[in-house]
C-alpha cells in the first residue's frame, strides 16, 4: 500500500469515525514470510476493541 492510499484511508475514516484499525498484507516471499501493516487512529481501549470484534466476527464464520 502506497503512501497516498494510507493518506486517503486515514482522511477518509477520520472524518465520520472516531477510531478505525486497518490492516493489511503483501504475497508472501520465497521465504514464506509476509508483510503486514497496521494503521489506526483513536483510543488505545477502543482500538482494542474493534480488533477483538473483528476476530470474533471471523472465528464465528468458521
Amino acid at each position: 500500500m502506497n503512501r497516498a492510499l494510507k493518506d486517503c484511508l486515514r482522511t477518509t475514516l477520520s472524518k465520520d469515525h472516531i477510531c478505525y484499525v486497518v490492516v493489511a498484507c503483501k504475497n508472501p516471499s520465497l521465504k514464506g514470510e509476509m508483510e503486514v501493516v497496521m494503521l489506526g487512529e483513536g483510543d488505545i481501549d477502543l482500538t482494542c476493541l474493534l480488533l477483538e470484534g473483528a476476530l470474533n466476527h471471523f472465528e464465528d464464520k468458521k
